[in-house]
């Protein structure tokens, strides 16, 4: 199996976060990669790459021009250390106040979308799995906008470049809800999305990911929203993992993509669902038993005592090893 990282991500660096009126440390730090690259190394079966940047025509097969040429404009227009603080009611492109950008970050946000295209092309050339370790992540990033972490849409570039060789089904098992990723594929019909969250009457982001949201038009029927009380525990996760596998079965898909947050982790600094290592390699597992190619893609996680031992656990789970 293959993973793919960019060493582009350590370009974003943000210190602070910006969330109702008040200030916190970023969570999302390069330390996160990090962690992953030094259990992912060791780890039987895997192997390591580095992939290449996404260039402006990758970014543009499910993003806005406006997003792209708008993110690059922002971010290459600052100075070394300086950050911009996103205006969500005056700059279009974000949809909340969580996603600075600094002087790298139009490079890390290519960089991460140019590990999940690479893990995609991999699947492709017939590698059962493969992994994206991307850094900043995207399930929050729209067609036409940014937010939550998330500047442009990792999983749903693999998705598109996945529906080459046929339907494609994704399931997003972060702790927030991907509203990015529903809003690129909610009218469309050859693309399945299915999400197991927190419910965001409580949780970000609070207007997408409830229950009702079905698809429209084409894609009615072919959106799966399974919000969850926050502390839901791993009883009631894998029941509704078994759910969403269900719905994205019933299409056949010829892969899967997969959003994979850590941040479910019971000792997450989000506070998680309760899940565990245990629960990963479960997960692993039951995936492995659908018998479908899979992209896995790096969503949330925080926890950086525990991101690698979650990743390694859920691998072993996916390729069955000891």
């Amino acid at each position: 199996m293959k993973a793919f990282y960019s060493t582009a991500h350590a370009r974003h660096a943000p210190s602070d976060d910006y969330e109702g009126g008040t200030w916190y440390p970023y969570v999302e730090v390069p330390e996160r990669i990090e962690a992953c690259l030094a259990v992912l190394e060791k780890l039987e079966g895997v192997e390591l790459a580095e992939a290449g940047p996404a260039s402006k025509k990758d970014l543009l097969a499910v993003h806005a021009p406006s997003l792209v040429d708008g993110l690059e404009r922002i971010s290459g227009g600052l100075a070394a250390g300086e950050v911009y603080q996103p205006k969500p009611f005056l700059d279009g492109i974000f949809a909340d106040q969580s996603s600075p950008v600094t002087k790298g970050t139009f490079r890390a946000a290519c960089g991460a979308a140019g590990c999940a295209l690479a893990a995609a092309r991999a699947v492709l050339g017939g590698e059962g799995h493969s992994v994206a370790l991307c850094r900043p992540p995207g399930h929050h990033a729209g067609r036409a906008f940014c937010g939550g972490y998330c500047y442009f849409n990792n999983a749903a570039l693999a998705a598109q470049s996945l529906t080459a060789a046929g339907r494609v089904g994704i399931l997003d098992l972060d702790y927030h809800h991907g509203h990015g990723t529903q809003d690129v594929f909610y009218r469309r019909s050859d693309v399945d999305y299915a999400s197991i969250h927190a419910d965001p009457a409580v949780e970000y982001p609070y207007r997408w990911g409830f229950a009702h949201e079905k698809g429209e038009g084409p894609g009615e029927g072919h959106n799966l929203n399974l919000p969850l009380a926050p502390d839901c525990g791993k009883t009631a996760y894998l029941e509704a993992l078994e759910r969403a596998l269900e719905f994205l079965g019933r299409q056949s898909p010829a892969s899967l993509v997969i959003s994979l947050g850590f941040d479910t982790h019971r000792s997450d600094p989000y506070q998680g669902m309760g899940l565990d290592e245990k629960t990963y390699r479960t997960i692993g597992a039951r995936l492995k038993d659908a018998g479908l190619t899979t992209v896995t893609v790096l969503e949330g996680g925080y926890n950086l005592a525990v991101l690698g031992g979650s990743w390694a656990s859920y691998l072993v789970g996916l390729l069955k090893a000891d």
